[in-house]
């Protein structure tokens, strides 16, 4: 009888301490490869989301100088007695270190281009740890009445991407003819 009992204890169905310890390193490492990969599935998503409000502010731009339709906030505001001359896309990418870049969009009234007073519409800070850089510039206007875009070459392209990160940027292009990529 009691060697029964004694084989029955030897024989019971527990896991060993390398079974218990080869579970714990492989959950480990699953669980430090998908948090790497939710991490750059994030940054991914904050870029794409960045590049959406980019081109939606820029379409707004661009449809409101298309409509000619001038800014009705600010009561008393230059665009109630003056001519629209259009609507200016500004970036700001020298921002101090650690900053957010940020961009703003203003009207701009009076006789010509050049001596249109402008008027405050939109500023918009891009989300944190997201890098916006300019090639061909980083101030352009969209013309009333579809005349197109007030830009020195043939496109400007903002770049957007998180530094360091190994996530790919991505790129908007805004062509002289109005055209946004």
């Amino acid at each position: 009888m009691q060697k029964k009992i004694i084989r029955k204890i030897s024989k019971s169905n527990g896991f060993t301490l390398i079974e218990l310890l080869i579970v714990v390193v492989t959950m480990t490492l699953l669980f430090g490869v998908g948090f790497a990969n939710y991490r750059d599935f994030q940054k991914r998503e904050y870029l794409k989301t960045a590049d959406r409000l980019i081109k939606a502010d820029l379409r707004l731009a661009q449809e409101m100088a298309i409509s000619g339709r001038k800014p009705q906030e600010f009561p008393g505001n230059a665009c109630e007695t003056q001519i629209l001359q259009g609507y200016r896309f500004e970036l700001d990418t020298d921002n101090y270190p650690g900053g957010r870049d940020s961009y703003q969009i203003d009207a701009f009234c009076g006789p010509t281009l050049g001596t249109a007073t402008r008027v405050f519409l939109k500023a918009v800070n891009l989300p944190e740890g997201i890098d916006m850089s300019s090639i061909g510039g980083s101030v352009f206007t969209f013309k009333v009445l579809a005349r197109g875009v007030d830009i020195p070459g043939a496109q400007i392209g903002i770049t957007l991407n998180f530094p360091g990160s190994g996530v790919p940027g991505i790129t908007v292009t805004v062509r002289r003819s109005g055209e946004i990529l």
